[in-house]
């Protein structure tokens, strides 16, 4: 231990770097990707992005051939289930008991976007891969204000930024 404590005063450079590395990892990345739909309608084309730094919420925009744009909030239904460990092997093997918690993922996600002229869009999206969220690919609708419906498809392309 006192090895690397002489490392990191002889080169104050690794430390920087170390603290640097550090702070990239507390932060976490952040992940976008991207998808199109086609309004039922009429097959105009609508542009999807979104981003995220967790595989379970994140912000999407949808932008119409109109130029229209909707932006908000996206988030995957998720749940925690307590899980308890209260194995017993015998005396010579007991273990403390212990507690943790297991994420179930749905497999489903809803957007809700909204317009500079504050019309409202909502989403629904079957995910295809759930524990990787959007990165994973999804399959889904939205619906606008005048109740025309858009079929959309989000790559499983996802990059980090």
């Amino acid at each position: 231990m006192n090895r690397a404590l002489d490392l990191f005063q002889k080169c104050p450079l690794l430390s920087h770097a170390l603290v640097a590395t550090l702070a990239i990892c507390v932060t976490g990345c952040t992940t976008v990707g991207t998808g199109a739909g086609n309004l039922r309608s009429s097959h105009a084309p609508v542009v999807f992005s979104w981003q995220s730094t967790d595989s379970v919420s994140g912000s999407m925009t949808a932008t119409l051939a109109d130029g229209r744009s909707y932006t908000g909030p996206y988030f995957q239904i998720t749940s925690e289930m307590r899980t308890d460990n209260l194995s017993f092997g015998g005396w010579r093997h007991w273990r403390e008991p212990s507690t943790g918690y297991t994420t179930y993922y749905s497999g489903q996600a809803m957007a809700y976007l909204k317009s500079a002229d504050d019309s409202r869009m909502r989403c629904s999206f079957m995910l295809i891969h759930p524990a990787r969220g959007f990165s994973g690919g999804a399959q889904g609708e939205c619906e606008l204000p005048d109740k025309n419906m858009i079929d959309v498809s989000l790559d499983a392309k996802a990059t980090q930024k």
